[in-house]
């Protein structure tokens, strides 16, 4: 198998998720592919967010955030909220939302919403990996096979290289950034 020598990136597709927070009554939302599962006992995640962005600033005062996974359906959505300082314009009206019963916002069009509690924040380099137990979780009845999330049922958004999204249900990209 030949190979060539491509740009250094630590992943080849990832899951986008829709980080959203709020302070002082104003939500802000925010796409990212750092994201993942760190263990399942209790159940932790980990985002990375730039330190300047109002996410991290917005983590790092009310100890919670909530991340939510939305599929092709939201992809505009998604690119304008990427293409957004929240720090410069108010984007707590993009999505429909609703409150978890620790009062963090979850986005109602994403199927799946993970409620988190911050437990540790560790600084590397321009960001903040910021670790999150997850407190709460819902998921959209069309979702579930039993009580088990169905993948192709929720058709999570993938980020690859290139800014091409892909979704599980349909191996190509669906749009570029």
């Amino acid at each position: 198998m030949e190979k060539t020598q491509i740009k250094d990136f630590p992943f080849v597709a990832v899951p986008v998720v829709l980080v959203a927070t709020e302070e002082n009554g104003r939500m802000n939302f925010a796409p990212h592919a750092q994201y993942g599962a760190v263990a399942a006992e209790p159940p932790i995640v980990y985002i990375s967010v730039i330190k300047e962005h109002l996410t991290a600033q917005n983590i790092l005062k009310t100890k919670t955030f909530s991340i939510n996974i939305p599929d092709k359906t939201l992809l505009e959505k998604l690119i304008y909220c990427g293409n957004t300082s929240g720090l410069e314009q108010d984007k707590s009206k993009a999505f429909k939302t609703f409150y978890s019963k620790i009062r963090v916002p979850l986005i109602e069009e994403c199927k799946i919403n993970y409620v988190c509690e911050l437990v540790r924040t560790v600084e590397i380099n321009c960001c903040y990996m910021f670790l999150g137990e997850i407190k709460e979780t819902y998921i959209a009845n069309s979702c579930l096979s039993g009580e088990t999330p169905d993948i192709a049922g929720i058709d999570p958004l993938l980020a690859s290289i290139g800014g091409k999204f892909w979704t599980i249900n349909e191996l190509k990209y669906t749009r570029e950034r």
